[in-house]
């Protein structure tokens, strides 16, 4: 078995100073304090997936923990699901908290039970608590077996259903429309090593040719497509408009380097999707 990653002390510490936080307590609390500082901080974007599928490298970007969170200091970046899910758990691990990571099936309604999704479960508290690196809701969400929970929130409505597979089915309000998304967890406690497969699964696929970056703002969430500028605000109001300078808005309010914004490549035409092999896992 592969051994799982491990962040240097220096690296945590460098994190959490970004992340404008002390080393958080491992209960609901600090959970809640942690979760909350990721969720301001570090964007889900598809910045550095793109430079590395654009030049055909080996290994997609941020893959590894310790790369990603190296990406994050130096450039503001962060990732898919994949590699921030990965990046999140290994942070969590280092602060000492109980947690595991889940894949799941985002938009199963469309595209079926298909392991296109990656997400941490914490137990806290005595309770397991879902923080999401991709739908960065900024509160812990309760997952409890035979009970329903919400998060009642106008920009970040969510709500947990015990699933037939011992889990649960997640549903929260898509960013760049108005619209609520399923995502059905059915796989618990999954190694590294799983993240990384699907990581690299995704390469012809899952955001790999046009720029699709979000991050959440004191007064709302910004995000930003191939031509399109979305800001939803705090009472849950989307307004759209169309972009000529992205690379300006990802400086400013994206707070991405310069540098990292030169090498983005331009949006490349998305291929026909071939029919997605099953999983045999």
């Amino acid at each position: 078995m592969d051994p799982e990653p491990r962040l240097p002390d220096t690296l945590v510490g460098d994190v959490l100073e970004r992340l404008d936080l002390r080393a958080p307590t491992t209960d609901l609390v600090g959970l809640t304090a942690m979760y909350a500082a990721w969720c301001r901080e570090v964007p889900w974007d598809n910045v550095q997936k793109r430079i590395t599928v654009a030049e055909r490298r080996p290994v997609l970007a941020g893959a590894d923990p310790d790369e990603f969170f190296r990406n994050f200091l130096r450039h503001g970046t962060g990732g898919t699901c994949w590699p921030s899910s990965g990046a999140l758990h290994a942070l969590l691990t280092a602060l000492g908290f109980d947690t595991r990571r889940a894949v799941a099936a985002m938009m199963y309604d469309r595209a079926g039970k298909v392991p296109n999704h990656a997400t941490e479960i914490v137990r806290a508290d005595g309770e397991e608590w879902l923080v999401d690196s991709s739908m960065l809701c900024e509160r812990p969400l309760a997952l409890r077996h035979g009970e329903r929970t919400a998060i009642d929130d106008p920009l970040y409505p969510m709500r947990a259903a015990p699933n037939d597979d011992g889990m649960w089915l997640v549903t929260w309000a898509a960013y760049a429309r108005d619209e609520q998304i399923g995502c059905w967890l059915f796989e618990d406690d999954v190694p590294q090593a799983r993240l990384l497969e699907r990581y690299e699964a995704s390469r012809t696929s899952g955001f790999s040719y046009g720029l699709t970056f979000r991050r959440n703002a004191a007064d709302g969430v910004l995000s930003l497509n191939r031509t399109t500028r979305a800001f939803k605000d705090r009472q849950g109001t989307l307004t759209m408009r169309e972009v000529a300078d992205r690379a300006a808005i990802l400086m400013g309010e994206g707070g991405l380097s310069p540098e990292i914004v030169a090498r983005l490549p331009d949006d490349e035409p998305e291929p026909p999707r071939a029919p997605s092999p099953p999983d045999r896992r």
